[in-house]
């Protein structure tokens, strides 16, 4: 059984099993000891072999995308973080809240906040919208990216809650994964939709293109944060944030003479103007709020 917020939404903590160190580290940094105790069991690869891997995951293209291959560890995180999506699918829940076992809570009244964040967004779970609100977005990654301000419809938000934004930068990608809600709906296109793992499991913005997302939210400021001195179970030291395909760091004139060769430069060409009309369509967007329901859609 999983533990629960105070107002009866599930929190699904992803953990390995032999991360007790971590786990004791959170009950000291103010994480409650119940959902410490009913962690969710991690799926481990960290010592998996590629070819263990090869089953459960579309290496190729992500190689193709990231010209690297995809660690084991990673393969392992995208599933933990599928299963839980599976368990909230199983569920009598619309919401959950699912974090990670390296969290550090920040202002004083996270939990009030967090709990006042679900509850503003369970009517909009409730009516079928696939989307997750990031607790802890890096403001180096929000903070230039395109946002829509979200305001509230039906009736008047909590007190206790913090300022919301959707995500609207098409440009602008959105990392980590160590504290999220997410919806049913968003958590049963994930876990069924990816059947091989196709990406991270904190590349939201990737999660929204696929269409296993049509909102990200984030708040202003980070509610619950991540542990930046220990060291990863899944990424080495080294991993940026900010993976940008390799043809996208060429010049203009190598990629189209890239694509001319490969005669698929209609194709790309076709894809960069789409991309530029939804540039322009984002920054439109951005001067505008983004309203969101409080109360339920009647049938």
């Amino acid at each position: 059984m999983p533990g629960y917020l105070g107002n009866g939404v599930p929190v699904l903590l992803i953990s390995l099993e032999d991360q007790s160190g971590r786990r004791q580290d959170l009950i000291s940094r103010g994480i409650p000891e119940s959902w410490v105790h009913s962690f969710f069991p991690a799926v481990d690869l960290r010592d998996a072999l590629e070819q263990d891997i090869a089953p459960l995951a579309d290496l190729v293209a992500f190689e193709e995308k990231f010209s690297r291959r995809m660690r084991a560890a990673e393969v392992g995180c995208a599933m933990s973080h599928n299963a839980v999506a599976a368990w909230l699918v199983s569920s009598p829940f619309s919401i959950a809240l699912v974090l990670e076992d390296d969290v550090i809570p920040q202002p004083p009244d996270w939990l009030a906040q967090v709990a006042a964040t679900a509850d503003a967004l369970t009517p909009h779970a409730q009516s079928g919208a696939a989307f997750i609100c990031h607790l802890g977005a890096p403001s180096n990654q929000v903070g230039p990216a395109l946002k829509r301000r979200v305001t509230w419809r039906g009736g008047r938000s909590s007190t206790d809650m913090p300022q919301i934004f959707l995500h609207a930068d098409p440009a602008s990608g959105l990392w980590r994964a160590h504290a999220y809600l997410i919806s049913r709906a968003a958590a049963e296109r994930s876990s069924t939709q990816e059947t091989a793992i196709m990406t991270l499991a904190d590349d939201w913005c990737e999660r929204r293109r696929r269409g296993w997302l049509d909102e990200i939210f984030f708040t202003q400021s980070a509610l619950i944060g991540q542990d930046e001195d220990r060291p990863s179970t899944i990424r080495p030291s080294d991993h940026n944030d900010y993976i940008r395909d390799t043809a996208d760091q060429d010049s203009f004139l190598t990629r189209v003479g890239r694509s001319l060769a490969d005669r698929i430069f209609l194709k790309r060409l076709y894809a960069s103007v789409r991309f530029r009309v939804a540039m322009v369509l984002a920054r439109f967007a951005a001067k505008r709020s983004y309203s969101v329901s409080l109360t339920v859609p009647r049938e």
